[in-house]
């Protein structure tokens, strides 16, 4: 069964809802994907406080979003004429940032990528298993609640991460990089 939201006579199937790990279960994102009026109008009840709700089939659960300074909907028009509607929350507008993917093998990378764009010191591919492990042992990383993917929310201070790959680099605790030149 494809997992559904509803709210006041509005349904939409749901591709993915991630929820945060505080205690509010507020979720952080919402991808929908129903009719015009059905996406917003659950967009709409959400802004205003109210629930939607998940049924995925063997249970449902309350759907809310802390909007106190304002969610935002991202809508796009699908070929099949249905609205695909992407509700993020205010901790991802205000500079929140997640990793999330299909699988758990790809989270090192893509924390690896979301640090190259963050940090101001060069980063190497290499490095990308002993960033995560780090990340974790550092509380940088809180797993997300969702339906069907893999989610962390990222907390971390730019500075403290420079200094833990400074440390690591001085240590020699980072893999070795290979440079090769060209004959």
């Amino acid at each position: 069964m494809v997992p559904t939201i509803s709210t006041k006579g509005f349904r939409c199937s749901v591709d993915e809802v991630v929820f945060s790990n505080r205690r509010d279960g507020y979720a952080q994102l919402v991808s929908l994907v129903g009719s015009r009026e059905a996406v917003k109008a659950i967009w709409a009840r959400l802004m205003k406080g109210e629930a939607a709700y998940l049924n995925n089939g063997s249970e449902s659960r309350p759907v809310r979003i802390n909007n106190q300074a304002g969610a935002k909907l991202l809508t796009e028009r699908l070929p099949s004429s249905a609205f695909h509607g992407l509700l993020l929350s205010t901790t991802l507008l205000s500079g929140g940032e997640m990793v999330l993917c299909e699988t758990e093998d790809e989270l090192p990378s893509r924390l690896y990528q979301l640090l190259t764009r963050r940090l101001h010191l060069p980063l190497h591919e290499a490095w990308k298993d002993w960033l995560w492990t780090y990340a974790l042992e550092s509380g940088s990383l809180s797993e997300l609640t969702t339906m069907r993917l893999h989610a962390y929310e990222v907390s971390l201070t730019v500075d403290d991460f420079e200094k833990a790959v400074r440390v690591a680099l001085v240590n020699r605790e980072l893999p070795e990089i290979e440079v090769r030149y060209a004959a």
